[in-house]
């Protein structure tokens, strides 16, 4: 009975399933923030990370949070340590758990061993049926803390642009179809401050792919969604500076992917400019 009582609870968030709990970084990145976690089981825990097994992870994800929690406040690399340590706690919670039986059936929403077993580390899923699997409800870490509050450490930089992939939602587009403004403001501000940090051209690309997408709107053909001149304010200052932003991105990157290029050009060239809608969310739920 309490089992069907948290599965029901858990389903009313299925909103939450594109929020920053499902984020997740190459394995390659996670070792190392995990490495300069410092952690007691420090390489555990890798090999928990790089393996993505549950067995793995549940033998050291309990003493890995405990660990965590108790950075010492009163550590002159405080901020550092306790960053690392954080992300990669989020890293090595899985994002989601898989059914215990056949989609369609009653074992597939029946919360197997594994899910029960992260439960009592506090870590909740729910079984999300269009997915077909049991969904993170709500990670341990608050990314939108590191990305907000540990900017000063690499750690909270790739909180910064995790989030910026993200279009700054916390799920599903649920602050409203214009995500292209959050990243503009927050991305703009974090170039004047880190211009040269080890995730600032990522940051940069999706600063470009923002502006472009307040271009390619007020471009774009009026439907039951979208009214194209209430974008038209600003809108040729920003393909301007998404013009801007993707030189200056290939001009460090000159091997980058095709698709960047064409956008560039699309802007250049193409009155529509390049019809891509990155951070815009036109069927948003409100």
């Amino acid at each position: 009975m309490l089992w069907t009582a948290v599965l029901v609870a858990l389903s009313q968030c299925s909103w939450a399933i594109y929020g920053p709990s499902l984020a997740r970084v190459d394995a390659s990145v996670a070792a190392r923030a995990c490495r300069e976690g410092r952690f007691d089981r420090g390489p555990e825990i890798i090999k928990a990370i790089e393996s993505g097994k549950t067995d793995e992870i549940l033998a050291v994800l309990g003493d890995a949070m405990k660990e965590w929690k108790a950075t010492p406040i009163t550590s002159d690399q405080f901020n550092a340590l306790y960053a690392a340590r954080a992300f990669c706690v989020h890293e090595l919670v899985p994002s989601w758990l898989p059914p215990g039986g056949p989609v369609g059936t009653p074992d597939a929403w029946r919360p197997t061993e594994v899910v029960k077993k992260f439960h009592d580390l506090g870590i909740e899923y729910f079984y999300y049926d269009p997915d077909a699997n049991w969904t993170l409800r709500e990670d341990p870490v608050d990314i939108n803390l590191l990305a907000k509050d540990f900017l000063d450490t690499e750690w909270g930089r790739q909180a910064f642009l995790m989030m910026t992939q993200l279009g700054w939602s916390q799920g599903g587009c649920n602050e409203g179809p214009d995500q292209f403004r959050e990243v503009i403001k927050h991305s703009e501000i974090f170039l004047k401050q880190y211009p040269d940090a080890e995730v600032s051209d990522s940051i940069r690309l999706e600063l470009a792919n923002a502006y472009a997408t307040w271009w390619n709107i007020s471009r774009s053909e009026p439907d039951g969604y979208t009214t194209p001149e209430a974008y038209e304010v600003g809108a040729h200052e920003a393909r301007q500076r998404a013009i801007e932003l993707y030189q200056a991105y290939l001009s460090k990157r000159p091997s980058s992917d095709g698709d960047i290029r064409d956008r560039l050009k699309a802007l250049q060239e193409n009155p529509k400019g390049s019809q891509k809608f990155d951070y815009y969310c036109p069927d948003y739920a409100d």
